[in-house]
């Protein structure tokens, strides 16, 4: 049977004639050390654990248990493009599954084409809240340092990412019990909508808000996306309006409103005064104090209540207050806010 060494000899010698440098091949697999490379615990055969299953079949179990772990450890240490080193070891692997049938088991990591990439698969990862930053480093095949770095530009606290003019900064971004969390997460969207799709959302976003619960994120979305937008599609907008029997006041305010920040928690979407903050507690569960007008105009704390939903029209909310349940107006609302001391 064919040896680990071998099978990495065979795939060296027959993937350079297919244009393929041989220099990462033999530098991933075998030290270069001897050409003046200072810099090379990256390759495989470098590592401590590679002597004892260099010249072992490839379906010896060591071989089988060690190996996938060998190419991960030498993915991480390596220190130029991770890419490069992912695509030889996947096309390594496909090599031995087909010339030798061998049974490697091994789940490579996603390939990102920037730091910026890596940055919004982060951001995904995170939505469920249960990830350490070493745990991200495991899973990405990359260095701890690197992910501390990612999470800090996303905080803000580093290099921010800047996008097309505008700044992303995760607020509310913590660790609780070394798990990475959000206050509200961030999903990461990437559109490139024709100018009437862009009018069409615009439009849409306008629609909402009129309504009070969504009024603010409504708000906030479109400012964002026409802050975005270049000089000339801001100002065909402006132009076409009239022929689309737009109200073009409404394009000049979200022009007035210019804000370079891409996100905005739900507390930042949420005012503490009217219908406007019931959103975060009743998307989020949390327990609230409303204060009410009542049918004949007196005013009224409801204590210890959970939002428990809208109704079709968005013009009521269902509440349970104190084992009560009850139906009141959105309109009705003065204030929603976490104890009675914050309503005022």
């Amino acid at each position: 049977m064919i040896t680990l060494q071998q099978s990495v000899d065979t795939f060296i010698k027959k993937t350079t004639r297919y244009k393929r440098t041989k220099a990462n091949l033999t530098n991933l697999f075998i030290s270069s050390s001897q050409k003046g490379k200072k810099d090379t615990t990256f390759a495989i055969f470098e590592q401590r654990d590679a002597v004892k299953i260099l010249d072992k079949p490839l379906t010896d179990p060591l071989v089988l248990g060690t190996l996938p772990r060998l190419i991960k450890e030498s993915v991480i240490a390596y220190n130029s493009q991770k890419e490069t080193a992912i695509n030889i070891y996947q096309q390594y692997t496909k090599f031995v599954i087909d010339e030798y049938c061998f049974d490697l088991s091994i789940t490579f990591p996603p390939i990102f084409s920037s730091s910026f990439d890596r940055q919004l698969f982060i951001l995904k990862l995170l939505h469920e809240g249960q990830w350490e930053v070493n745990d991200l480093a495991d899973h990405l095949w990359m260095g701890v340092r690197t992910i501390e770095a990612d999470i800090a530009a996303l905080k803000g606290n580093d290099d921010s990412i800047r996008i097309m003019g505008n700044v992303l900064v995760v607020e509310g971004m913590e660790r609780r019990s070394k798990k990475l969390s959000f206050q509200s997460t961030v999903h990461p969207l990437f559109l490139t909508p024709n100018l009437t799709q862009v009018v069409v959302m615009l439009q849409g976003l306008k629609v909402m808000e009129n309504h009070k619960v969504y009024r603010v994120y409504a708000r906030r979305l479109a400012v964002n996306i026409w802050t975005q937008l270049s000089d000339y599609g801001r100002k065909r907008i402006l132009i076409v309006t009239g022929l689309l029997s737009l109200d073009e006041s409404r394009y000049r305010e979200l022009d007035q409103n210019f804000n370079s920040s891409l996100f905005a928690t739900e507390e930042q979407c949420s005012y503490r005064h009217g219908a406007e903050n019931v959103m975060d507690y009743l998307k989020n569960g949390k327990e609230c104090v409303l204060e009410i007008m009542e049918f004949h105009g007196d005013r009224k704390i409801l204590k210890k209540c959970i939002i428990k939903g809208l109704n079709e029209n968005w013009t009521q909310v269902t509440i349970q207050c104190e084992e009560e349940h009850k139906i009141i107006s959105l309109d009705s609302i003065l204030s929603v806010g976490e104890s009675e001391e914050l309503l005022y």
